[in-house]
């Protein structure tokens, strides 16, 4: 049964598995994005309650699963996977 588990629910993973391959631009998206762009965009004074600033987290992950399907299906890996590919190569 737990071989046959992840045949059943591929498609339902599929987001997932897109954000994995797509880690390293997800991590240096979602550092710009918290650091940089939460100053940018909220303002350095924590004027936002937890609950709304979780909120705003989450929206950032959802946002970022959709790029991350989007981009994994168009080319299969994303921005920052690629040159570090190119950069690896002999």
């Amino acid at each position: 049964a737990a071989l046959l588990l992840p045949r059943l629910i591929q498609r339902a993973l599929w987001p997932l598995a897109a954000v994995g391959s797509f880690s390293l631009t997800a991590y240096l998206l979602h550092i710009v994005l918290v650091t940089d762009g939460w100053e940018y965009f909220i303002g350095s004074e924590p004027t936002m309650t937890v609950k709304e600033q979780i909120g705003v987290l989450l929206g950032l992950q959802a946002a970022l699963i959709v790029v991350a399907m989007v981009i994994v299906w168009v080319w299969r890996s994303g921005p920052a996977e690629r040159a570090l590919r190119f950069l690896s190569r002999p």
